[in-house]
């Protein structure tokens, strides 16, 4: 995951409903029981000004195989995930969605979290029931600039 910048707001708390002050880029959420993760891009903060793009993407073999590689290729007009070295997604900059919508013009940092659910299934995960006794093993984490 790659954060927002500054909360997720320009300075003076600026929104314009672009990602020129940030956005956060979920390479994969795994939070599914099922052979699926979820990836997204989120931009204007996490309040009622929040937009995001997502999809939930399969992934073969995601719990009965232990290592998998999660990628990302970002371009100034494209972002395209993959799972085990197959693009699973891709997002371009299209006549809806804009450069400035979808990669972030700010520099932007990577965080690893890790949160086991048993199901989302009001959709939301702020009533989840969070498990705390499990493990996420990370082999490496590669940036290119």
């Amino acid at each position: 995951m790659v954060q927002q910048a500054d909360g997720g707001h320009t300075p003076g708390g600026v929104v314009d409903g672009t990602a020129r002050d940030g956005s956060e880029i979920d390479l994969v959420e795994t939070a599914y029981q099922a052979d699926k993760f979820s990836t997204a891009v989120h931009r204007d903060g996490y309040g009622a000004d929040h937009q995001s793009l997502g999809t939930t993407p399969n992934a073969p073999g995601q719990h009965s195989v232990w290592y998998h590689t999660f990628g990302l290729d970002r371009t100034p007009t494209r972002l395209e995930f993959t799972y085990d070295g197959t693009v699973v997604r891709t997002v371009t900059v299209t006549v809806t969605v804009t450069v400035t919508e979808l990669i972030t013009q700010v520099m932007e940092f990577p965080i690893l979290s890790h949160e086991v659910l048993d199901a989302w299934a009001d959709g939301s995960i702020h009533n989840e029931t969070f498990e705390w006794q499990s493990n996420m093993y990370v082999d490496c984490i590669r940036i290119w600039q």
